[in-house]
């Protein structure tokens, strides 16, 4: 129950004048592949400016590293500015004992891994340069390349057991299609919880894979 209750109140966030989360800016792509039938592709995604708490920095929970990134771009950074949010939110897969927050943009990695914890993509209007600098030590900042995507999109409630049966069809795919994965798999969601209709909900499965 706490875990939904963080994401309706965090999901609640990106929600302006009644504005769905679906009205913000989307992660820039190019599709290079596709299953229409079953939902799957392979998309190219651009390279993006993330901030990101990491996975070994003093923070106990993926709640914990919301928090810290959620503060970023409501003004916790070096010109006191508030950063606008982009769609879609992505989360490493929970694990058991595990609780993930989810807002936008966000991708973690799991808890007890090397690497970032968790991102927010940043706008594409700022770079490096532009962009408002962290003010806390456990957040950071980073340019992305280039990366291709294995993607798998369903409707319905993202919980637990549905996006680990789609992440194994996904994984599946990939392997009969013969690529390579490249890293984590990531899970993708992009309706607040105002959504109430499972069929009007988005989510999604990324893997990155070698597609050469």
């Amino acid at each position: 129950m706490k875990r939904f209750v963080a994401i309706a109140l965090m999901m609640g966030s990106m929600m302006i004048g009644g504005t769905p989360a679906m009205a913000y800016e989307t992660a820039d792509y190019e599709t290079l592949r596709e299953d229409i039938a079953r939902s799957l592709s392979v998309r190219r995604y651009a390279p993006a400016l993330v901030v990101q708490v990491d996975a070994e920095a003093n923070t106990p929970t993926h709640n914990e590293a919301f928090r810290l990134l959620f503060n970023y771009i409501q003004g916790a950074n070096t010109t006191s500015a508030t950063v606008a949010m982009t769609v879609p939110v992505t989360t490493a897969p929970e694990t058991q004992g595990q609780k993930i927050a989810m807002t936008v943009p966000v991708t973690t990695t799991p808890e007890g891994s090397s690497g970032p914890a968790m991102r927010f993509y940043l706008p594409r209007s700022l770079t490096l340069e532009t962009a408002p600098k962290p003010t806390d030590p456990r957040v950071s900042m980073e340019k992305l390349p280039a990366e291709n995507m294995a993607v798998i999109s369903f409707s319905g409630f993202g919980r637990k057991a549905l996006m680990h049966k789609k992440e194994e069809e996904l994984r599946t795919w990939v392997k009969q299609e013969g690529m390579t994965p490249t890293g984590p798999a990531r899970w993708v969601y992009y309706n607040s919880p105002f959504t109430l209709l499972p069929w009007n909900r988005t989510n999604e499965v990324w893997i990155p894979v070698d597609i050469e």
